[in-house]
C-alpha cells in the first residue's frame, strides 16, 4: 500500500491539466493497459462522461478536487474538501456516520454475537 505522503503527492501532480502525451508516464507502477487507457482518454465518449459526472458532482454540491461525497440511501453529503490526511479524514466520516444513525434511530454498530 502506497504510503500517505505518496498518495498526496500523486493527487497534486494529478490534478493539473497535462498534455495528453504526458499521461502514459503518470499510469507507470500500475496494472494498466497504456495503450487502450490513451485510446480511451482521448474519445469524444469518454470526454462527454467526463462532463457529465462533473455536473452531477457540480449539482451535489462538490465545486472542487477533491471533494468527498457519501452517501446514505438516496441523500449525499459532503465530508471533506481538499486533501484530507486519514488523521483528519476519519473522525469527520464516523461524525457524519454517527449523526445519520442517530437521527434515525437505527443501529450502526452491533456488539459481536448480536443482530441488528
Amino acid at each position: 500500500m502506497a504510503s500517505e505522503e505518496a498518495v498526496a503527492q500523486a493527487v497534486k501532480r494529478s490534478a493539473k491539466l497535462r498534455p495528453l502525451s504526458e499521461y502514459p508516464a503518470l499510469l507507470d507502477g500500475f496494472d494498466v493497459d497504456h495503450d487502450k487507457f490513451m485510446g480511451l482518454l482521448g474519445s469524444d465518449d469518454m470526454r462527454r462522461t467526463t462532463w457529465k459526472d462533473f455536473a452531477e458532482a457540480r449539482s451535489l454540491g462538490a465545486n472542487g478536487f477533491p471533494t468527498l461525497l457519501v452517501r446514505d440511501g438516496e441523500e449525499y453529503g459532503i465530508v471533506g474538501r481538499g486533501y484530507l490526511s486519514a488523521d483528519r479524514l476519519l473522525p469527520v466520516l464516523a461524525d457524519w456516520l454517527l449523526s445519520r444513525y442517530e437521527q434515525s434511530g437505527d443501529a450502526l454498530f452491533c456488539e459481536p454475537g448480536t443482530v441488528c
